[in-house]
């Protein structure tokens, strides 16, 4: 498989964009948990006012900026690989994984991207914001309460297909290539 020298800035504006988008990710899961107490059920902690839960859900809002734009540049790129290189899925099996994985584990990822586009818009757009509106309740608490077994396992897949990336199992091209030479 030839890599032509789009392909290549491709795949490092590709690279660059998922580690800003998994890493902003798991950044922003350090700060939405950062008001709860560790070991329960999201129970609040008994000593922030609201006013500084706020704040940590204002910076939640402004780092989601970031991870969406990046997941966009992923996707859209993944994308276009994937119809570039779908003839080499079958004797490539660990890109045909990798593509599997990204692509089953994205319409949670673009669920949870809703979600914030839709606090993004409420926080920017409400003058008198309190941590006890419903509104905050909805697309922050329950975001994390109703999400939050089916999230981590699509971070887990999406870190699963940059493994497969790295390590490319079931490559059969060293195969094909002996078979060719007889």
């Amino acid at each position: 498989m030839k890599l032509t020298n789009l392909i290549k800035l491709l795949l490092v504006v590709l690279s660059f964009a998922t580690i800003v988008w998994l890493g902003g990710s798991i950044l922003r899961a350090v700060i939405a948990y950062s008001i709860f107490v560790p070991a329960t059920e999201l129970e609040l902690k008994p000593d922030q006012t609201d006013e500084l839960r706020m704040n940590v859900v204002k910076i939640y809002v402004d780092t989601a900026i970031y991870t969406i734009v990046s997941f966009v540049f992923v996707f859209v790129i993944t994308l276009f690989l994937l119809f570039k290189f779908l003839k080499h899925l079958k004797i490539y099996g660990w890109l045909f994984m990798a593509f599997v994985l990204f692509f089953i584990a994205s319409p949670i990822e673009l669920y949870l991207i809703f979600l914030d586009i839709k606090l993004i818009l409420y926080l920017n757009y409400t003058k008198n914001l309190s941590f006890q509106s419903y509104e905050v309740s909805e697309f922050f608490i329950n975001r994390l309460r109703k999400l939050n077994i089916i999230s981590p396992l699509a971070y887990l897949s999406f870190f699963t297909s940059i493994i497969l990336l790295i390590f490319r199992p079931l490559d059969k091209s060293n195969r094909t290539m002996a078979e060719k030479k007889e």
